[in-house]
């Protein structure tokens, strides 16, 4: 990426924060939802100096900004409200999304938070998975009926909200009944997830269920990808007869060519460390939920996370410097360094990102036909 392209960043990925209250199996903040990644420390993004770095930049063909990350979630950070209302000063014109698993802070936050969310392509997305019986099965440490008064208080503030279901086999039989529940109560959006993380990045093998486990890291469940093809991700099924006919996945990653997201949507991610990185994908790498993080290593580059520090550098010199030189070198067919990240997000014939979502309109049934359901 040249100095160039610092003027024509369209989109903005930021990590608020590293802190949250859920403990997800498959999320990198912790080992299969049980012992913390050893790498975090709770940062929180700094709302001044990033506001002040931003608007330094110049950004003047910003159009989207997300907020989510890799561990944390938005609403734990202490000044999360501020940091949104800074952003929809500084950046009028750029849409704003939010991902949250929506069980933090009390009803009167989410309604003032809901405000600052109801512009044209403005959405706060509520991570719900189940109903209340299945919901905490995967977004374990979170309460569903808080969740709905706190989005429910969100709408009533104005925000475009989306219901996002993230489809296993123990809440797939849900699916039809929280979208007609969603509709009743006001989202704007209801959105099916079928995850691509049952493929296992260290092994480069897919799973067919993935265990959930304890502070103590002993096994508690296993939670299954979903029976019905229609909620199964299919990419991942493309990959899944491949890995069957005997094609070794690990292989296939060598010499893929890439179509890098970050580059052909113009976007930067930063974290809540304040590191500057192409995505959360490659930001993500710096510290795995298990063994030690190798990312600068794995590029050749200097292991100097001051670097792409938005707290030190302008991005001109981030962007010029050595970890993104070495980044952009990677991406050539057969390259030593290439991360495998890299090759597994963006690598042709590993597209399992995208096909992970499927958004359905306020009251249009899941079928696509164009009957409204009933309120």
């Amino acid at each position: 990426m040249s100095s160039s392209y610092a003027a024509e960043v369209e989109g903005l990925h930021l990590e608020l924060s590293e802190r949250c209250n859920a403990s997800c199996p498959m999320c990198g903040r912790n080992n299969n939802g049980g012992a913390i990644n050893p790498h975090l420390d709770n940062r929180d993004l700094r709302l001044p100096q990033t506001i002040a770095w931003l608007k330094r930049q110049g950004f003047s063909e910003l159009r989207r900004i997300r907020i989510c990350g890799n561990f944390g979630d938005p609403a734990a950070h202490p000044q999360s409200l501020e940091f949104c209302e800074a952003l929809k000063a500084t950046f009028p014109q750029a849409q704003l999304q939010l991902n949250t698993n929506g069980s933090l802070q009390k009803k009167d936050y989410w309604q003032k938070l809901g405000r600052l969310f109801r512009g044209h392509g403005d959405m706060l997305h509520f991570a719900l998975d189940g109903l209340s019986d299945t919901h905490a099965l995967y977004r374990r440490g979170t309460d569903f009926e808080k969740i709905l008064e706190n989005a429910t208080a969100a709408i009533r503030g104005g925000a475009n909200a989306a219901w996002v279901f993230l489809v296993f086999e123990h809440n797939e039989h849900q699916v039809e009944a929280a979208h007609k529940l969603a509709c009743s109560l006001g989202f704007r959006r209801f959105t099916t997830k079928y995850t691509k993380r049952f493929l296992r990045s260290q092994r480069m093998e897919i799973d067919s269920e993935f265990e959930v486990r304890n502070r103590s890291s002993q096994t508690l469940y296993q939670i299954r990808a979903p029976q019905s093809e229609r909620y199964q991700n299919s990419g991942l099924n493309s990959l899944k007869l491949r890995q069957e006919s005997g094609e070794k996945l690990s292989e296939a990653l060598q010499g893929i060519s890439l179509d890098c997201k970050a580059q052909r949507e113009r976007s930067l991610y930063i974290s809540a460390e304040g590191l500057v990185f192409p995505c959360c994908w490659v930001g993500a790498g710096l510290y795995p939920s298990s063994g030690e993080g190798k990312l600068f290593q794995s590029l050749g580059a200097s292991d100097e996370k001051l670097g792409l520090s938005l707290y030190f550098h302008e991005l001109e010199a981030i962007l010029e410097g050595e970890f993104f030189s070495r980044l952009q070198q990677s991406f050539s067919p057969h390259a030593a360094n290439r991360l495998s990240v890299c090759s597994r997000i963006c690598g042709r014939g590993f597209e399992t990102f995208e096909e992970q979502f499927e958004h359905h309109p306020l009251g249009v049934r899941l079928d696509g036909s164009s009957g409204i359901i009933p309120f």
